[in-house]
């Protein structure tokens, strides 16, 4: 935001500039919403990883019920197994 900006501004809400001290605080105020949405989008990347890893490991642990279908020896209950512990990382 330039000094014009906030002149026009302060003008169009009826608001008289009294020196620096208005561009200051204009300054901090922009600051602050910058923060706030920085840490707001923070939050928003981190749900959509954790969300993402979700989905992954589910992916995962289907590939692995869906070998059991296809083995009839022990191998079978290792991939059942697998499936579990893979969905259980999401749980930690």
């Amino acid at each position: 935001m330039t000094r014009d900006d906030i002149i026009r501004m302060a003008e169009e809400n009826g608001i008289v500039i009294i020196g620096e001290a208005m561009f200051r605080f204009a300054a901090l105020v922009a600051s602050a919403e910058r923060n706030r949405i920085a840490d707001e989008s923070k939050h928003i990347i981190k749900r959509a990883e954790k969300r993402g890893a979700e989905i992954e490991r589910e992916a995962c642990a289907k590939v692995c019920e869906d070998f059991d279908f296809e083995f009839q020896d022990d191998s079978a209950g290792t991939l059942k197994g697998a499936a579990e512990a893979i969905r259980a990382r999401g749980e930690e």
